[in-house]
């Protein structure tokens, strides 16, 4: 009986120690990617909430002219928490530049001198709660404003040529804005 006590007290032991790994408190963390067996340091994960929201940066001081400068029936109203110029009434902002002021030259049949625009969304709706600046890329480069977004293609103002871009090869290239239209 003195042998038995011993092996049996050990058995115990073990069977014990056993469960105790295996079913742990509730305010402890046990590793998913070790066993128990491994390591002697407690290996735990925070998690972290993600997000795929960006931070908005509204659009600052610039060197160049106030864009309500470049036509009538502007105002500024408020976009995604940023102070814009908005076209008043709800009615789209048309941005319009000289055939000459383009980096490249896009019609060969009209004068150099002529006006081409950007070709506007029929409604405010088209332009996908962008303001005007965001929606037509507008950049402030050399003390001038600069078009760099083309969405639906350029045409000449009077409508006489095709549209050109649609497919966004246009888009990156520069055109000097004179002047804006609230349509």
């Amino acid at each position: 009986m003195n042998t038995l006590c011993p092996i049996i007290l050990c058995f115990v032991i073990t069977v014990t120690e056993c469960c105790m790994k295996t079913i742990p408190p509730d305010d402890v963390s046990i590793s998913s990617t070790l066993p128990y067996e491994e390591t002697t340091e407690m290996m735990t994960t925070i998690a972290m909430e993600t997000s795929t929201m960006t931070e908005k940066v509204c659009p600052g001081d610039t060197t160049c002219p106030d864009l309500l400068a470049y036509g009538g029936g502007m105002e500024f109203g408020e976009i995604d928490g940023c102070t814009v110029p908005v076209c008043s009434d709800g009615k789209v902002a048309w941005m319009i530049f000289r055939n000459v002021d383009f980096e490249m030259k896009l019609y060969d049949g009209l004068s150099d001198l002529s006006l081409v625009l950007p070709v506007p969304p029929p409604t405010l709706a088209g332009m996908g709660g962008k303001s005007f600046v965001d929606y037509y890329g507008l950049l402030c480069e050399d003390n001038s404003w600069k078009i760099t977004k083309y969405p639906l293609g350029i045409k000449d103002y009077g409508n006489t040529q095709a549209i050109l871009g649609a497919d966004g090869s246009y888009d990156g290239k520069k055109g000097l804005l004179e002047t804006i239209q609230c349509h």
